[in-house]
């Protein structure tokens, strides 16, 4: 198992896909992992969620159950360039978020997702998301 600064990868299956999603996690024994990234495809998981994997030799980790929630949240976000949305509207949406406490990963060149950390008002920056995509400058989704 490849390990980095102490962190290891273990993979989600994607729900309505073959395939699955790999990420970083801490090992803490007994089959536990702690999440230590933004999980972009694997809906329900979130950083520092403690998880539960299955292991087989010569294979990444599974994860088969969340054992405890850190209570943090992630939404995805592709910002649009199909209408007058433009880079500086995108910068102040990750400004905003960032405002707030969120961490964010880039899946692609306008691709990203964001972790909502537990004392962040997750409504209102639903709200102030829904506001940006009625706008035209985004679409997104909650990564529930």
């Amino acid at each position: 198992m490849a390990e980095h600064s102490g962190l290891v990868k273990i993979w989600a299956a994607e729900p309505d896909n073959e395939g699955g999603e790999s990420f970083w996690a801490r090992p803490l024994g007994n089959s536990l992992y702690e999440i230590q990234n933004i999980v972009m495809f694997a809906p329900g998981l979130h950083p520092l969620d403690i998880v539960r994997c299955k292991e087989v030799e010569d294979m990444l980790p599974e994860v088969i159950e969340v054992v405890s929630a850190s209570g943090w949240k992630s939404v995805g976000i592709i910002f649009r360039e199909d209408t007058s949305a433009t880079e500086d509207n995108h910068i102040d949406v990750m400004w905003t978020l960032r405002q707030h406490g969120c961490a964010s990963e880039k899946a692609e060149r306008l691709r990203f997702a964001f972790a909502i950390p537990p004392e962040a008002d997750f409504e209102k920056i639903l709200q102030f998301l829904q506001e940006q995509e009625e706008q035209g400058i985004l679409y997104f989704e909650d990564l529930e």
